[in-house]
């Protein structure tokens, strides 16, 4: 939530409607977890006090695993469009579900 509404507000800067509207007024939600860490174990503890329930649970978890909000983003910050990125490898199959996906090893076989 906090990046996708980051990257809305970044959307944003340029369009005079938006002009002197807070984001975090309009779009507002509360991420109330605690970081603990600890030293002899060298792991993080997380314990959540609140969450949020998912809304559009498959549509989300497509976006997730698409490019697409990485391009997104990555063109409001001017980054190279030809960067490599990590990602996880995906059967030929998932392929079509993914936003503009073009996998060069699949290309190239």
């Amino acid at each position: 939530m906090s990046y996708m509404r980051s990257i809305e507000q970044d959307l944003r800067k340029s369009k005079a409607q938006y002009e002197g509207i807070d984001i975090e007024e309009e779009i507002p939600f509360w991420e109330f977890l605690d970081i603990e860490f600890n030293v002899e174990e060298r792991e993080f503890k997380f314990k959540a006090y609140y969450t949020q329930k998912p809304v559009y649970t498959e549509l989300f978890q497509e976006l997730v695993k698409s490019h697409t909000l990485r391009r997104i983003d990555d063109d409001l910050h001017d980054k190279d469009p030809y960067r490599f990125t990590k990602d996880v490898w995906r059967k030929r199959e998932e392929l079509g579900s993914q936003v503009e996906a073009m996998n060069v090893i699949y290309n190239l076989i």
